[in-house]
């Protein structure tokens, strides 16, 4: 995976541009007619890489149970610094203690709680931020 910036500063953030493709011709080409533009081109070879760029790039990921969490926690395994996991769903104590062994970060129970919920995404936050400045993990 490889990650273009843009060559000229502007006064707006740039725009985060995903190029996907097994062809390394194709990231060049891509690269030279998006140069002027303000943008950061993540060039990624396979889909799998690209999932990889795009979970990394959110401080936290929240996703509802029922759908595949197991796949985006292997995922995130792989992943240099990645973000916490937080899961959410109605109240099941065994999805909880699984959840948690298998490395999410919490579980959300529905309906949301605002103050619990707000608690354990700043908890989330504030482990990632400490873990990206370089401070030992909690």
């Amino acid at each position: 995976m490889r990650i273009s910036v843009p060559a000229e500063k502007s006064s707006h953030p740039p725009h985060r541009l995903l190029s996907v493709s097994p062809f390394y011709e194709d990231h060049e080409l891509l690269r030279a007619i998006v140069e002027p533009l303000n943008v950061i081109i993540t060039e990624s070879c396979s889909r799998r890489d690209s999932l990889f760029a795009m979970l990394s790039q959110f401080a936290v990921i929240l996703c509802e149970a029922r759908l595949n969490w197991k796949d985006i926690l292997s995922y995130l395994a792989e992943v240099l610094d990645p973000p916490p996991l937080i899961l959410t769903s109605r109240m099941d104590e065994r999805l909880w203690a699984e959840a948690l062994n298998l490395g999410s970060w919490d579980v959300l129970i529905k309906p949301f709680d605002r103050t619990e919920v707000r608690r354990v995404v700043t908890s989330a936050l504030y482990h990632r931020s400490g873990l990206l400045r370089g401070a030992p993990a909690a």
